[in-house]
């Protein structure tokens, strides 16, 4: 599920939640306590600075949105206009207060969501690190 646009500088979200319904069954990342995807899709005119947009957050987007939602269907995609990390993006963030995600490309989707699948978030951040995190 996709929704509107929001702005997303800071880590507004609430501690995480059971979204299990009865008789449903929830993917590991959602018992691992993520609910959400943030993805950044901000577009700077210009080439002054960089921008997930301009690295390829669009076809993301779509490629992420097509396959969480046959693979995925209790995890929300959520573009957002910035996380704060463009110049390493294209930029996701699990949520809440989940670790970024840099650099991922639409071909990178299938091992993205079977990671994400699996509740394996070490091999994501392994895959997509964050080099201003210091060691979090």
């Amino acid at each position: 599920m996709t929704d509107r646009p929001e702005s997303s500088r800071g880590d507004r979200d609430t501690p995480p939640t059971s979204r299990q319904g009865k008789g449903q069954e929830e993917n590991a990342s959602s018992e691992a306590g993520f609910s959400t995807l943030r993805l950044c899709i901000n577009f700077r005119a210009g080439d002054f600075l960089p921008s997930c947009g301009a690295r390829g957050a669009k076809r993301l987007h779509e490629a992420l949105g097509e396959e969480m939602a046959r693979a995925l269907p209790d995890m929300t995609l959520k573009p957002v206009h910035c996380l704060g990390r463009c110049h390493l993006g294209p930029t996701l963030r699990l949520s809440p207060r989940g670790p970024f995600l840099l650099g991922a490309q639409a071909e990178d989707v299938p091992f993205i969501v079977d990671r994400l699948a699996a509740g394996d978030i070490a091999a994501l951040q392994a895959a997509f690190p964050d080099p201003e995190a210091g060691g979090r």
